[in-house]
């Protein structure tokens, strides 16, 4: 059973990397309708990525890119919108899984602490949650100097 989810697992996610590598936005190609960036995937709206609204504007975006991209007629946009609405819902619900599956082991694994190693494995939870949600170290220092030369102080140019 495991075996079989972590394969599907391994599926979706090469058919989601090879689907965002065919649609990938070529230069030339800049004037043919845009699949909403509001979608992509960030800390920030993760939570949404679900939401039955949202996934249907993200897949309709994509069908009409596809259709913009090979003329595609109406019923083969019906079809399509299909086919990816149907698999948008298969990644969904094996997401979900996963979370429940993850959850589960988590769970198993604090059964098995004392109440001291328990403590840790909270407190190492904390430090690495709050390390996730951190601002990067870019975003930290955005009021920082401009940058300086590349040489060494003191070195006299060559000649």
């Amino acid at each position: 059973m495991l075996n079989k989810l972590l394969s599907a697992v391994i599926i979706t996610a090469f058919l989601f990397s090879l689907s965002s590598t065919l649609f990938a936005q070529r230069p030339a190609e800049a004037d043919r309708p845009q699949i909403a960036t509001e979608f992509a995937p960030t800390p920030e709206n993760a939570e949404l990525q679900n939401d039955p609204e949202r996934v249907k504007a993200r897949l309709e975006a994509q069908i009409k890119r596809l259709s913009a991209d090979y003329d595609l007629s109406p019923d083969q946009e019906t079809k399509a919108l299909e086919i990816y609405t149907q698999f948008e819902m298969q990644q969904i619900d094996l997401k979900n899984r996963i979370n429940i599956l993850n959850k589960e082991r988590q769970s198993l694994f604090e059964d098995l602490l004392t109440s001291e190693q328990k403590e840790k494995f909270e407190k190492s939870k904390i430090e690495r949650r709050e390390r996730i949600t951190a601002p990067s170290k870019g975003e930290q220092d955005t009021k920082r100097a401009p940058a300086r030369s590349s040489k060494p102080q003191g070195e006299s140019p060559k000649r």
